[in-house]
């Protein structure tokens, strides 16, 4: 017989759950059997509904649930989003997986349970993220914690299946607030109100974006798929939908099918007579912009918080109709910073933008318990200290290390400091807390204001001003470094000196002692003041007391970044082949010497890039952006002199002020147009740097050129050049003397 002990408990949770039409919180700590054991004392009615199953093991378990199960490895969790689940089940027991957890909660619906399975370990066993884990699992409302130690022992495996108490007629999945909706295919008033703003712009006058912002089971991805699916009833039009991945915009197509009978999905593409709705990859859509591939009525960008803030301005710029659509506190990316971040790119290009935020329950009743614990636990509604600072005295501020055990004991600064990494990165997840806690090669610094005069205060209540991550990597034996050199091995982390020996060949990388800047994060209203330099200044300090070689960092280049880091004494030591698929950036590396071997090794390296950047950019790197390349080669200037001679400046008066070809003045034109991109002042205008930079440093088409100058022929082309570089060459050609004989 099975131990009655836990049914009634379970049964009443599940009954909570349904009543509420809201979700509830079951927590198993103890053996894998006995956890599994419990499972079957669950509620008939419950486990007979689909169900998410998430493990590391390859099979489902011999349980009455599995026939209604999908399993799903932690870190695939994101195939799911937009799914719905009855029941969800976290098999934790080799470690809880912070994006699953924050991903899978969010498919569970009203009247739903998500189990999670625990194993029991002595306190002294435990990493920080798994203390921190136990600390939230204190009694509340909606949460059911139950551990093997201190229920019966008689719990087993049943030779049948058991008899589950009969369960309570299941309410209608909808929530109530939805009832008085009038709108038929919303289900919220949100959400009604949501798609008239998407089709607004559409409509409407261009250039007007809509941001809309939501938290997740809110329904803003269905919303896009009703408004394309009523615009395109209204007359043929061609929406494009984009996304860090195309599982993020799944709700979005069945929407569109369900409104548009007769419609056929063809891979990523929903075709309705002359209609077409299209996802396409953000890498891809990116290289089409300067093309008339990338024309459309109307782009959709979903899940926009895990796409750089300057990649979306590049879409924001090359799209008179564009819906941006976020979520608040997700699992991608967080919404709050990115609308911080790109508030300033949508004053500037589109005043006239409007935002949107959803706030009503769809999948759940509004003061859902699971919602709460899951933003709890994985600090997913973290936001900074929003008081006033008056003017900071960086020479009496706070600096420290501190550790996972001490971050522990102040929960609030550990509240404070993650709410600055979702507001100053635009991917922060919920795995970055476990790595935060867990990782012993990461570092956590904090600058703090100095505690007030008269005051008692530790650092540790003074007001947060700042926050580095930092990565030991490197040190390798000579044996292992060799390896490594050779591509042979892999260990896993060490960015830095992996990327230099395996990737820019330096045999010597790994041997010597990085620290590599993982994140560094200031809050949003003390930017501007030198708080990151004085975090970087005091991090140098600490590396050579340590005697580390290198300072680095890692990031996807854009043009707005390279300047800071460059007035770090910081220089980029190696430049990715290729675009990230989720963010359209390439890798790019910077690094300072802190050791004398560490100086000379950057010498070294930063000198062997300079000499191989113009090569680069004309291969793997041709389709970068002008002003990225500009930044890059201004930052490379010691090691790269363009060499005119009287010759090309001939060539360049025969070129721009009588009939030479072209092809024949090119290489000129290149060493002179080098030689003005390397000065300290900037020469050329924007739209002429771009076309020459496109044209003679990255080697691009005329293919390219033309649909910038909104021209049809290459001579057109080559007129409008020789029109706008007359001026600029005039004082240079005074001092040449042309021999008219």
């Amino acid at each position: 017989m099975v131990s009655p002990t836990l049914r009634p408990l379970f049964a009443e949770l599940y009954h909570q759950a349904l009543h509420t039409h809201q979700r509830r919180l079951l927590v198993l700590i103890g053996a894998v059997d006995w956890s599994l054991a419990c499972l079957n004392q669950l509620p008939q009615a419950l486990i007979a509904q689909p169900g998410l199953w998430v493990s590391t093991q390859p099979e489902l378990p011999a349980l009455d649930l599995s026939a209604s199960a999908t399993l799903i490895k932690p870190a695939r969790c994101h195939q799911v989003l937009g799914r719905e689940f009855g029941w969800v089940v976290i098999d934790a027991h080799e470690g809880l997986d912070p994006d699953a957890l924050g991903a899978s909660s969010g498919t569970l619906c009203g009247g739903g349970l998500l189990v999670l399975l625990l194993p029991a370990q002595p306190m002294v066993e435990q990493k920080p993220f798994s203390t921190w884990l136990e600390r939230q699992l204190q009694p509340r409302d909606g949460i059911l914690v139950v551990r093997q130690d201190t229920v019966a022992a008689d719990v087993s495996f049943p030779e049948g299946r058991g008899q589950a108490l009969p369960a309570p007629q299941t309410p209608s999945p909808v929530p109530a607030s939805s009832s008085s909706c009038s709108d038929g295919a919303c289900v919220t008033e949100d959400q009604a109100e949501a798609v008239r703003q998407i089709m607004r712009v559409a409509q409407g006058h261009r250039h007007r974006p809509l941001v809309i912002s939501a938290d997740r089971g809110r329904g803003k991805s269905a919303a896009l798929g009703i408004a394309a699916a009523r615009l395109i009833l209204q007359r043929p039009r061609y929406i494009r939908v984009t996304a860090p991945a195309a599982v993020a915009v799944e709700p979005l197509f069945e929407r569109l099918q369900t409104l548009l009978p007769g419609s056929s999905r063809q891979g990523g593409q929903v075709v309705f007579e002359q209609s077409r709705v299209e996802f396409i990859a953000l890498d891809l859509l990116l290289r089409q912009l300067d093309t008339d591939a990338s024309r459309c009525d109307l782009l959709l960008v979903d899940e926009a918080a895990a796409i750089p803030a300057p990649m979306l301005e590049r879409l924001l710029g090359h799209h008179a109709r564009i819906v941006f659509s976020t979520t608040v506190h997700g699992y991608e990316g967080t919404g709050r910073g990115f609308l911080i971040r790109f508030r300033q790119a949508l004053e500037l290009q589109t005043p006239n933008w409007r935002r949107f935020e959803l706030t009503t329950p769809i999948r759940w009743r509004a003061g859902d318990p699971l919602e709460r614990w899951v933003f709890d636990t994985l600090l997913l509604d973290a936001e900074p200290d929003p008081r006033p600072l008056e003017t900071i005295d960086l020479a009496h501020v706070c600096w420290r290390h501190w550790s996972p055990r001490q971050l522990l004991d102040d929960p609030q600064q550990l509240r404070q400091l993650f709410a600055l990494l979702v507001q100053a990165h635009y991917r922060t997840r919920p795995g970055d807390l476990r790595d935060l806690l867990d990782d012993p090669a990461l570092q956590v610094w904090l600058l703090h204001a100095p505690p007030q005069p008269h005051s008692h205060s530790q650092p540790h209540s003074s007001r947060l001003l700042g926050v580095v991550l930092v990565a030991e990597e490197g040190g390798f034996e000579p044996e292992l470094a060799d390896q490594i050199w050779l591509g042979k091995r892999r260990p896993r982390g060490h960015l830095l000196p992996q990327v230099l020996a395996a990737q820019a060949g330096w045999r010597q990388a790994p041997r010597l002692r990085y620290w590599r800047i993982v994140r560094i994060a200031i809050p949003e209203q003390l930017r501007m003041q030198g708080l990151g330099t004085e975090m970087i200044r005091r991090l140098r300090c600490e590396a050579q007391l340590r005697q580390v070689d290198l300072l680095g960092s890692s990031f996807g280049a854009t043009e707005d970044l390279l300047p800071f880091w460059y007035a770090q004494s910081m220089r980029p030591l190696r430049l990715g082949l290729k675009a990230d698929a989720s963010s359209g950036c390439v890798s790019l590396l910077y690094g300072c010497g802190c050791s004398d071997a560490g100086q000379r090794f950057l010498v070294s390296v930063a000198q062997r890039f300079a000499l191989d950047l113009p090569r680069q950019l004309q291969g793997a790197n041709a389709d970068l952006e002008s002003g990225l390349v500009r930044v890059l080669l201004q930052q490379s200037r010691d090691a790269l002199v363009a060499q005119v001679d009287l010759q090309d400046m001939h060539d360049l008066y025969a070129l721009v002020f009588g009939q030479r070809g072209w092809e024949q003045a090119e290489p000129a034109l290149y060493r002179w147009v080098l030689q003005q991109l390397l000065g300290p002042e900037r020469v050329f205008e924007p739209l002429l740097e771009r076309v020459l930079i496109y044209r003679l440093v990255q080697r691009r088409g005329w293919a390219v050129i033309l649909p910038l100058l909104q021209l049809t022929g290459v001579r057109q082309a080559e007129h409008w050049l020789r029109t706008r570089l007359k001026p600029l060459l005039a004082d240079q050609m005074q001092a040449v003397t042309v021999d008219a004989e």
